[in-house]
């Protein structure tokens, strides 16, 4: 697994999570964007997006 840093085209950073086959984390997928409409911090998304990495290893 591992965290991506994308830049969209307004020149804004997002995080993804992809799992061993280069496939998005869907439900860590889903949790980011919400997040992020929500108003969250790039340094909250790169922090979760992280934290959720380990969780996803570990389980």
């Amino acid at each position: 697994m591992r965290v991506i840093t994308l830049s969209t085209k307004e020149g804004k950073t997002r995080y993804m999570l992809l799992d061993h086959n280069n496939e998005p984390v869907q439900p860590v997928l889903q949790y980011l964007k919400f997040k992020d409409n929500r108003g969250a911090s790039r340094n909250t998304l790169r922090s979760f997006s992280y934290h959720l990495k380990l969780f996803f290893e570990l389980a």
